[in-house]
């Protein structure tokens, strides 16, 4: 990670009518530098974290340019950029939703999703909620208002203009009378009692920034899960299920909401029983990956 920039930089390289941008000198220099501000300043002008923005270059959302030292530089249409990505995902769309309607609006055409091999995996999660929903008789609108989610978020998971997060599964899963297995086309049970490492199972659909594998195959109530949350990751929202969760963190730390006002900053070693009922939201707000032994009881995922 490179160096953060001294104040005196910060301040050198603000916008505002009193300093100028980072690059804005008299011109005699003969390498002109790409002007804007930092990353820190960045994410304090549009509310976020650093490690978010990160995330967000990670996922091919924002490209900002970088001086010949390697730091981040971020023009005025960055920053905007950046305001209306932190706006998308608050109204519930993950990364690749939010990719694709930015990608529209620019006039192009999000192909890679559709051509690459986890677009099949996509479309595959998309086709089987479809299925799910008109199965069961229900319209956009229905499943939209058991689920709180929008309509045109439905759609767009459908369309495989999306991905879902593990908060829009389990709200689509418990609306379809179903698990999250169901949605992501997960295996089935087998009565082995024991799990070898290299047999550890992943859900083939995708939640962006968080990798879970399941540590039992048997046909249980208990449901222990590897989780890896990487860094500005989480459940993208609140959600609440039938039953009883414990989890203990292994590595890095995680930052839960109970209710919608309880929450805890939980760190390495530490460990957490609460009621599934109660509606809980998790992020990973560090720039390192935090990993949990995460018990679901009676199985969800």
């Amino acid at each position: 990670m490179p160096r953060t920039p001294t104040n005196s930089h910060l301040h050198t390289h603000s916008f505002g009518p009193d300093a100028p941008a980072y690059g804005s000198g008299n011109g005699t220099s003969p390498d002109r530098l790409p002007e804007g501000v930092y990353i820190r300043q960045a994410a304090q002008m549009v509310g976020v974290l650093p490690a978010t923005i990160r995330m967000w270059e990670k996922h091919g959302l924002i490209s900002p340019q970088r001086t010949s030292s390697g730091y981040r530089v971020y023009s005025l249409d960055d920053v905007e950029r950046l305001r209306k990505i932190r706006h998308l995902m608050e109204t519930g769309l993950n990364s690749a939703g939010t990719l694709a309607v930015l990608e529209l609006e620019d006039g192009g055409v999000r192909s890679s999703l559709h051509n690459s091999t986890d677009g099949n995996v996509h479309r595959t999660v998309g086709e089987r909620l479809r299925g799910l929903r008109r199965d069961r008789g229900l319209s956009l609108r229905d499943l939209s208002e058991k689920t709180q989610l929008s309509p045109s978020y439905i759609s767009a998971l459908e369309r495989s203009l999306s991905t879902a997060s593990i908060s829009s599964l389990q709200k689509l899963a418990a609306a379809l009378d179903t698990q999250v297995p169901a949605l992501l086309g997960g295996s089935v049970s087998t009565s082995s009692p024991v799990v070898r490492r290299r047999e550890r199972q992943r859900p083939p659909g995708d939640t962006p920034g968080v990798v879970f594998e399941d540590l039992s195959t048997t046909d249980s109530q208990l449901e222990p899960l590897l989780m890896i949350i990487h860094p500005g990751a989480g459940s993208d929202g609140s959600y609440c299920h039938e039953g009883e969760e414990f989890l203990f963190m292994l590595k890095g730390r995680l930052h839960i909401t109970l209710d919608g006002v309880e929450s805890y900053d939980l760190e390495t070693g530490d460990a957490m029983t609460f009621d599934s009922m109660r509606p809980h939201e998790w992020s990973n707000l560090t720039d390192r990956d935090t990993v949990i032994i995460w018990v679901n009881t009676p199985r969800t995922f």
